[in-house]
């Protein structure tokens, strides 16, 4: 008996072992060929929104994170409604981390 149960918390804890952080599940979520934008809370949870046409703002979920698939650029505002510091966001590109150390609340089209 005392063999099966060593045997049973072994498996369990190898199981534990081989499950994927949730960071690399997100990345699994923001596929290129999907064509949005992916967006990474401080936890690392993900978001996606389609792109932002030219000219126009979408207010978004704060995020720390960003990845952009839409093949067009877009900017990254502090403030809600496209306000405050902002970043650019290449089309295409890899995963991008705001430059002023905290999150964003928008997401401008260019």
């Amino acid at each position: 008996m005392k063999k099966l149960f060593a045997l049973a918390a072994g498996a369990a804890a190898l199981v534990t072992l081989a499950a994927q952080p949730a960071s690399a599940n997100a990345q699994a979520e923001c596929d290129m060929q999907d064509g949005l934008v992916c967006l990474w809370n401080i936890k690392g949870e993900l978001s996606t929104v389609p792109s932002v046409p030219s000219g126009q703002c979408r207010n978004t979920v704060l995020y720390y994170e960003i990845r952009n698939w839409s093949g067009r650029y877009a900017r990254a505002w502090e403030g809600k409604d496209c306000t405050g510091r902002n970043q650019l966001v290449s089309a295409n590109d890899g995963q991008v981390f705001l430059n002023w150390g905290g999150g964003a609340w928008s997401l401008g089209g260019l």
